[in-house]
């Protein structure tokens, strides 16, 4: 499983890092990278909540910290929504600061969940290569 789901994060990275070379690259196009990479971003942010449900409902922690890890697994989507309100120039490192603060509650209910423990190296890999796809196609579009 660990490697399937280091493949697959890994490709789930070719829309941040390609857009952002996209944008970086083609001034004629960097709007629409950016309107893309905005898109990605609000989705990307969806499944990590969605994560702390599926944890919670698999039912190995007790009630009260699922009900915290649901409370929490619906956080990112709202901010997502919120933040694609945004043009882009706001709505870009609004994202890069939902999916890091996306990171760190990973981090602090890693206990809390079943998760291997490589799923943290995962997380971090694929939060800084977000970020970074994030950051060039806002350096592109400022």
């Amino acid at each position: 499983m660990k490697h399937t789901a280091f493949a697959l994060g890994l490709g789930g990275l070719v829309p941040f890092i390609g857009l952002g070379l996209w944008a970086l690259a083609s001034a004629h196009h960097t709007a629409l990278a950016a309107q893309l990479q905005q898109g990605y971003a609000v989705a990307i942010l969806s499944f990590l909540g969605a994560l702390h449900w599926g944890a919670a409902l698999a039912g190995n922690i007790p009630p009260a910290r699922a009900r915290i890890a649901l409370s929490w697994g619906v956080v990112p989507s709202l901010l997502a929504w919120a933040a694609n309100t945004l043009p882009a120039a706001q709505a870009l490192p609004t994202l890069g600061a939902a999916i890091a603060l996306c990171l760190l509650v990973d981090v602090l209910m890693l206990r809390w969940h079943a998760w291997p423990g490589w799923y943290l190296l995962l997380r971090v890999v694929l939060t800084v290569g977000a970020l970074l796809g994030l950051g060039m196609t806002w350096v592109a579009i400022r």
